[in-house]
């Protein structure tokens, strides 16, 4: 393989990362964005994106999974003290 199919697939396997580790998959979701970015721009005059864009989206819904569940989190302690103060 050679190393501009390595750069493109990174993205995509932080995508998928970020979509299946709770609570750690924002970070990786963030690194598939930014390098997904990087590996798009400098890859682009060459047409092979395809994977590096796949990675991309795939990052963007990890981090939006990983935020909902973050503000999960915070709702349920909230009312787990909320309503065993009372």
């Amino acid at each position: 393989m050679d190393s501009t199919f390595k750069q493109s697939r990174f993205p995509m396997i932080l995508g998928v990362t970020s979509i299946l580790l709770p609570y750690i998959g924002i970070i990786f979701g963030v690194f598939g964005v930014l390098t997904s970015s990087k590996v798009i721009k400098d890859r682009e005059y060459i047409g092979e994106t395809k994977w590096a864009a796949r990675g991309r989206i795939l990052s963007i819904i990890g981090v939006c999974i990983q935020f909902i569940l973050i503000i999960l989190l915070c709702l349920s302690i909230i009312f787990y003290y909320i309503l065993h103060s009372i």
